[in-house]
């Protein structure tokens, strides 16, 4: 397993150059596009864009909804000393169905819109 770090959300050529790479061998590449966990549990724009990745290629991507991250140690909201629920922390990933870049002309707006299917499911069951 290899660490491919993105600094920020506008990567560098030789960053999207590296991770295409791996893309390419068939290795499995997985990006934040939001860049960092919202304060109020909503899925927020997209910070990275995801064309850069698959243009010109096929790669699948496989939208994954995360949530229960709120108040743990990877969100704004938690300062390592007043977060008194770190552990256990039940989070809960749903995967969305492959989708490839020749399916849409953005590919942030189809993973966003499947993205947000989870979100709205988990809001109307609240």
């Amino acid at each position: 397993m290899k660490v491919i770090l993105i600094d920020g959300p506008d990567p560098s050529d030789e960053e999207i150059g590296e991770a295409r790479e791996a893309l390419k061998s068939g290795e499995v590449v997985c990006v934040y596009p939001e860049h960092y966990l919202s304060g109020n549990h909503k899925l927020s724009e997209f910070k990275f864009d995801l064309n850069r990745l698959t243009r010109g290629e096929k790669f699948e991507i496989i939208p994954i909804y995360i949530s229960g991250m709120r108040g743990s140690i990877f969100s704004e909201k938690c300062e390592i000393n007043d977060c008194k629920h770190l552990w256990p922390r039940r989070v809960t990933l749903e995967f969305a169905d492959a989708i490839t870049e020749d399916e849409s002309a953005d590919i942030n707006i189809k993973v966003y819109e499947a993205l947000l299917k989870f979100e709205n499911a988990k809001t109307a069951a609240e």
